[in-house]
């Protein structure tokens, strides 16, 4: 059967309930959340970026507006700012945003069950990849079954992705950026709606560049993808509404990129401290692209981080139905590799990794259908399905080991505004204002701090 066909046949005719593909979603939705609960809750997972979103989100609560209250980027100021500052250039909005209608203005340490945010749209995120993965699957001809299971392989390994578990435990912004790049995937792969289907898709194509900067791809991409499929004006439709919101969005904030900076300095710690370097060497920028592309690639291709996930996306690039996904994830991976002065491949390839789980998981499923014998057909996939997802299973486990945290000895607030090593516990614990201290030499600096 052809994959025209079967795009658009009711999968109920041919003998799948839909009751039972909600009973599959639930139960994608159900394994993403539980392995999640115990480290979420153990404590609050501190890190710099959680901390910045948080105290941001305090600002709004608040009623002070999207400032920050520490200073640790330096660059285009005075060593004397003020630590107080509008935070619009340092951190994508969108996240902060959303957690201020979940937290207290109040100082104090963190509660633990702010974390459960994450694992919500972690949640989120694997039941729209099921949901995707089965029309990737149908709409190249597998039989429902067939796409059912491998639309239960294609959630479960975003659920389980190990990279994506441990962002969701913290206060990160990935797990939503996530959501956003999967809500335009499936609006844009949306047969019918028209046109208010097609300015709909504008809302994630623009909210999730708001969510991780490296998102502004998806736009374009999206929009060369639906000039070829749908022609000039479906494109030109979606290109409007893009252009009005993020007009909307620029008279909000007043910047048109957060964290520009990073493409000033050769490593991102230059900015850290009141003595910025800037104007980065050819070296510096062709040494940091190459770094990042070489540690990214390692990083998919390593079984335990991501199974057979990108050789069997990349095989599936011959068949024309599911190419979308393998563009957006080749374009995410690449808009983080030239940021030269920036390396973290466990974050960066998150959404490349779970997109191009979508066009992997039927690729498997139908590998394993034509190859094994008819007879032995149900335990070679029971074999290489549960091989694959207990690679993931077991690497997403490993990833929640060893991150519950205590709450630390609150500092008590000081007189003026103290220079710290660790500006951003004293700014949650006593809700002062504070200064990073100059970063270490490098060759006293810990891999992957930033982190």
């Amino acid at each position: 059967m052809s994959e025209g066909k079967t795009s658009t046949c009711d999968p109920v005719s041919r003998g799948l309930s839909r009751r039972a593909l909600w009973l599959l979603a639930l139960a994608v939705a159900v394994l993403a959340v539980l392995p999640r609960l115990e480290p979420a809750l153990r404590g609050f997972n501190q890190s710099p970026d959680a901390a910045e979103y948080l105290l941001i989100a305090r600002s709004l609560r608040g009623g002070e507006g999207f400032q920050l209250p520490i200073r640790v980027r330096y660059s285009g100021v005075a060593p004397d700012a003020p630590a107080r500052h509008e935070a619009y250039g340092e951190r994508a909005p969108l996240y902060p945003w959303a957690l201020s209608l979940f937290v207290s203005p109040e100082r104090g340490w963190p509660t633990a069950t702010l974390q459960l945010t994450g694992v919500a749209l972690a949640a989120l995120a694997a039941v729209l990849a099921f949901g995707l993965t089965w029309v990737l699957a149908f709409r190249r001809g597998l039989p429902p079954v067939s796409a059912s299971l491998a639309a239960l392989v294609g959630g479960l390994s975003v659920a389980w992705q190990p990279f994506l578990v441990r962002a969701s435990i913290h206060l990160w912004a990935e797990p939503l950026g996530l959501c956003l790049v999967l809500g335009a995937l499936a609006l844009a792969l949306w047969e019918r709606g028209g046109w208010p289907r097609l300015l709909l898709l504008a809302i994630p194509l623009v909210l999730a560049r708001h969510a991780r900067p490296e998102a502004w791809v998806l736009a374009p991409l999206v929009l060369i993808w639906l000039g070829h499929h749908e022609g000039f004006k479906a494109a030109a439709k979606v290109a409007l509404g893009v252009a009005v919101l993020e007009g909307g969005i620029f008279a909000l904030t007043g910047t048109l990129a957060p964290q520009l900076e990073l493409f000033a300095v050769g490593d991102y710690r230059q900015l850290m401290g009141p003595d910025v370097s800037q104007g980065p060497s050819v070296v510096q920028v062709l040494g940091g692209v190459g770094r990042n592309a070489i540690h990214q690639i390692e990083a998919v291709l390593l079984p335990k981080n991501a199974a057979a996930i990108v050789p069997l996306a990349l095989f599936a690039l011959r068949r024309q139905a599911t190419r979308l996904p393998q563009a957006l994830a080749g374009g995410l991976a690449l808009a983080t590799i030239l940021v030269w002065s920036t390396d973290d491949p466990s974050r960066f390839t998150i959404a490349p990794l779970c997109l191009l789980a979508l066009p992997a998981a039927p690729e498997l499923v139908s590998l394993v259908r034509e190859w094994a014998p008819a007879q032995r057909r149900r335990v070679a996939l029971a074999v290489v399905l549960g091989a694959w997802l207990g690679v993931l299973g077991h690497a997403g486990g490993r990833s929640m080991r060893g991150r519950s945290q205590g709450e630390p000895s609150l500092p008590f607030a000081q007189e003026g505004t103290p220079t710290l090593a660790d500006p951003w516990t004293y700014a949650l614990a006593t809700g002062q204002p504070a200064r990073l201290a100059a970063p270490r030499p490098e060759k006293e600096r810990p891999e992957q701090e930033n982190q």
